[in-house]
């Protein structure tokens, strides 16, 4: 008799368990799978944030969800499981792949024997992209993600590919597992090529984005297609894959991705006052780079980066959407230990100490930029103890770019606050942290001049006796700034209040 299945459908977006209710009645009236238990996965896809405390979660969230789901009781201690998904449930199966074997989990998967993902945008989603970005907003963390040849999701696949599909042995960061791409023939929302990827084995159905979800019998294409999936899954006699040595995985996985700089971006007009003030001796050393998207961020950094390496700095450059696997990297540049490395990567210590330990000891000048992020918690929080810090080393020098309202505003003696959009600019503004302050806190207090108006209220007051907190044109006064809302830098009548200003130029001013 076969040993018994499990398996759990992933739904996509805007969309819940019912979606698997054809497929689940077909499992259970057919006689050839009797050994098979089915189970459904449910998450939070709304199509817009109606309540201000829920916020809609991301790839990375639903991904530790589909982990969490696999811990429940029902599932706990099953040893032969089928994942199937549908269209964005196959993206979130990727990305909880992706992640096992970056975090040297991939032990974790080896119960997992087939995986069937049905309409999955692997590349992307071309369907009415520039409407539904207009209908659900630029922000749906969800619906970003479905965007053609979006950043986190191809890197998802790629690593789904090396690190599972094409894997050959099951150690601490790889784990073989099968997988069916299923595309449909008439499918307009995600195409052929979009929903195939790189994956190499594939079966096309002829069937649209939903009617891929009801096959009409046992005998449709969509039901056979995974049902010899699930025979395989059950059959004890198939030889299963090696089980690979701890040393033999790390080796393979010692250089995730590259972490040298970005090259190609053409020359860099008119930012040369913000590339020298970033580079000029003497100054704060921890700065970030802020502003809308589009406008320059990541250009200035690497202009940053390409005349350090001409120094003859160590420059490494981190995405922050790869934080994990780019940091590994740059703990082997640095050379530390391996066997440290793969007790920190493996959770047995802390990365982020591992990391800065190495860093101090550095014997050489070093740039370490952390490019695209979106906020203080996504490089470990404010606490000083994240991947920012501030700098023991004289010979080091950080630069972190990000998006205009998610870096922090913050003063001596003021609570931090958001940056709101009204304090974009149309060139980057650049923050540079002082002595006192860890750097984890991304503290603006020293570039009040590069800010627009908008922000420099929020930014609460200066060290006493300083003259660089500059009034808003705003008819509200601050009564943190010492300096009166009523006249203006020169000491003459600020301007009227609503009057158009124009965007200041980009300050790399420092209260250190």
């Amino acid at each position: 008799m076969p040993s018994r299945v499990h398996v759990l459908f992933v739904h996509g977006l805007f969309s819940g368990p019912d979606t698997w209710s054809r497929f689940l009645d077909l499992i259970g009236g057919d006689p050839d799978l009797a050994f098979v238990e089915t189970h459904t996965m449910q998450y939070f896809t709304p199509k817009a944030r109606l309540r201000p405390d829920r916020r809609i979660p991301d790839f990375a969230d639903l991904a530790a969800q589909l982990s969490t789901r696999l811990k429940a009781e029902d599932l706990r201690e099953a040893r032969s499981v089928v994942l199937v998904a549908h269209s964005q449930g196959g993206l979130v199966v990727q990305k909880f792949l992706a992640s096992a074997t970056i975090r040297g989990q991939a032990r974790d998967l080896a119960r997992i024997r087939q995986i069937v993902l049905y309409a999955c945008p692997t590349l992307g989603s071309p369907f009415f992209a520039k409407t539904r970005r207009i209908a659900f907003g630029a922000r749906h963390p969800q619906e970003r993600r479905l965007r053609l040849l979006d950043g986190e999701v191809f890197e998802a696949h790629q690593l789904v590919l090396r690190n599972v599909v094409n894997a050959d042995a099951i150690t601490d960061y790889t784990c073989p597992i099968p997988v069916t791409a299923v595309v449909g023939g008439e499918d307009n929302i995600v195409p052929r090529i979009e929903a195939t990827g790189w994956f190499p084995t594939t079966e096309t159905v002829p069937a649209d984005h939903f009617s891929i979800l009801k096959p009409a019998g046992h005998s449709a294409m969509e039901y056979q297609i995974l049902k010899p999936a699930l025979l395989a899954a059950a059959d004890s006699e198939r030889p299963g894959p090696a089980v690979g040595t701890g040393p033999d995985a790390v080796e393979q996985q010692a250089i995730q991705f590259s972490v040298e700089p970005p090259a190609g971006l053409g020359r860099l007009r008119g930012r040369d006052k913000l590339v020298n003030a970033l580079m000029a001796p003497g100054r704060s050393r921890v700065h970030v780079l802020s502003g809308m998207s589009g406008i320059g961020k990541t250009h200035i950094a690497a202009e940053v980066a390409a005349r350090r390496k001409e120094e003859g700095w160590n420059v490494w450059w981190v995405s922050v959407p790869q934080l994990a696997p780019r940091m590994r990297e740059v703990a082997h540049l640095l050379g530390l230990p391996r066997g440290e490395i793969d007790e920190a990567w493996r959770g047995e210590r802390s990365q982020t100490d591992l990391v800065w330990r190495g860093l101090g000891n550095h014997d050489r000048p070093w740039l370490l930029v952390f490019d695209g992020a979106t906020g203080p918690a996504e490089l470990g929080g404010r606490d000083g103890t994240g991947w920012v810090r501030d700098l023991t080393s004289p010979r080091g020098s950080v630069i972190v770019t990000a998006r205009a309202g998610t870096t922090t505003c913050g003063a001596r003696g003021a609570a931090s606050t958001r940056w709101s959009r009204s304090a974009s600019t149309t060139a980057p503004t650049c923050c540079s942290t002082s002595r006192d302050r860890t750097a984890g806190e991304w503290s603006r207090r020293g570039s009040c001049r590069g800010r627009s108006a908008a922000c420099r209220w929020r930014c609460g007051p200066p060290p006493a006796g300083s003259d660089r907190c500059r009034p808003a044109r705003s008819s509200s006064p601050n009564p943190a700034c010492p300096t009166s809302p009523a006249t203006s830098p020169s000491g003459g009548p600020a301007s009227r209040p609503g009057t158009a200003t124009r965007p200041p130029r980009p300050a790399t001013r420092s209260w250190a």
